[in-house]
């Protein structure tokens, strides 16, 4: 029996109005004189770049709809009127002029100087956030918040947060769900809490996602690879899962991070702190004395990181330099590493796989954000170790 495909139902060109978000953060729409969209499919809005502001909820247009493997998508053609009057904001520092306060653009290369019309308990050299209200040139200027004295770091964040519209703050739906998120039930996972897993890490990191060990056994070595069971957590569907979609991935400011998740997960719950029993992925694996992988296996599992390290004290470590307050570099821990780390090595160097050689740079800054220095970032065995058992 050959199935027929649904037929459009709705006119290729339409007067819509946005009627909210999908579960995936894509703008939806429904016919202005709704009635004629009796069967109340569902429509999903394209990007226009063209049309400024982005259109946004209750705002009404006119759109191309096209038909496609049965979902209908609105291209905007033109914005026929909008539900909010349009307030532009920018970000500038003030300067006095006599009785007179201006803000000065902080955009790159941008020479713009707007008068404050409208009073501000904001001082001469604040670094602000403006509102321009009204169409033309000639606006009201209103100062809507003061970040005190500027501050190139906290400029240079402001501005990226809001030009790429970076979410910073979590809904009150989300911080219901994290007042009841599940306990690790050890129960129902293999108890690793016993193996000396280790994290290595850079010394400015502030969350650890993965830990590793290894343990020497006849003719080889058992590796153990963890990762924090995000999932356990964030469950599909869940409001979480939908501000993690949105999101995408966590974003690194010179001094600010915004997470992916609450704090509470990224830096607590989903991070392998030291000493803390933790919800993990963990790949066991057998090598022989060739580097070959002889079987492997996924498990769920609870574990502890014994010791957070940097890649500097594993590599002193390992060169037999004397430990900081760590007895634990002082054991096998390391050694078992480097000799796991070896076999595959050779390994890898056998059958011809890929060296990719790139240089990472660090930016120094001083306590005002003005840079000191690049420098690059040294590379250890201790980094090679981390990646060759991922």
């Amino acid at each position: 029996m050959v199935r027929k495909k649904k037929k459009s139902i709705l006119p290729e060109t339409a007067h819509l109005i946005v009627t909210g978000y999908s579960d995936f953060g894509d703008l939806t729409a429904d016919m202005v004189k709704q009635a004629e969209n009796h069967d109340k499919v569902k429509i999903y809005i394209a990007e226009n770049r063209k049309i400024k502001p982005p259109l946004d909820v209750g705002d009404k247009f006119l759109a191309r709809l096209v038909f496609r493997k049965n979902v209908y998508t609105a291209h905007p053609i033109v914005r026929t009127s909008q539900a909010n009057p349009f307030v532009e904001y920018i970000y500038g520092v003030l300067e006095k002029d006599g009785n007179l306060l201006f803000v000065r653009e902080a955009e790159k290369n941008s020479r713009k100087s707007y008068l404050v019309t409208k009073k501000t308990k904001a001082k001469d050299g604040d670094f602000v956030k403006v509102a321009l209200e009204g169409v033309g040139r000639f606006k009201e200027v209103k100062v809507v918040r003061s970040y005190g004295k500027y501050n190139l770091n906290l400029a240079t964040s402001t501005l990226i947060l809001e030009k790429y519209n970076i979410p910073v703050d979590f809904s009150e739906k989300i911080a219901n769900e994290l007042a009841n998120l599940p306990v690790i039930d050890k129960a129902n996972r293999v108890d690793y809490t016993n193996v000396p897993f280790v994290t290595i890490d850079g010394e400015d990191s502030k969350d650890f996602d993965d830990a590793i060990a290894a343990s020497k056994i006849d003719g080889g070595y058992k590796i153990y690879v963890a990762i924090a069971d995000v999932a356990f957590y964030v469950r599909e569907g869940s409001e979480l899962d939908r501000e993690a979609f949105k999101r995408g991935n966590s974003v690194y400011l010179p001094n600010i991070t915004i997470p992916m998740l609450p704090k509470v997960l990224s830096n607590d719950l989903c991070s392998l702190m030291p000493n803390k029993e933790r919800a993990a992925i963990v790949c066991v694996m057998d090598i022989d004395v060739k580097g070959n992988i002889r079987n492997h296996n996924f498990e769920r599992a609870v574990i502890k990181s014994h010791a957070r390290l940097t890649y500097k004290e594993a590599e002193d470590a390992l060169e037999g330099k004397k430990a900081s307050d760590n007895s634990l570099l002082l054991g096998s821990v390391l050694p078992d590493l480097y000799g796991a780390f070896i076999l595959l090595n050779n390994a890898r160097k056998k059958r011809g796989a890929l060296e990719i050689d790139t240089k990472e740079v660090k930016i120094k800054l001083d306590k005002k954000g003005k840079v000191l220095s690049v420098v690059p970032v040294e590379i250890f065995t201790s980094n090679q170790i981390v990646e060759e058992f991922m």
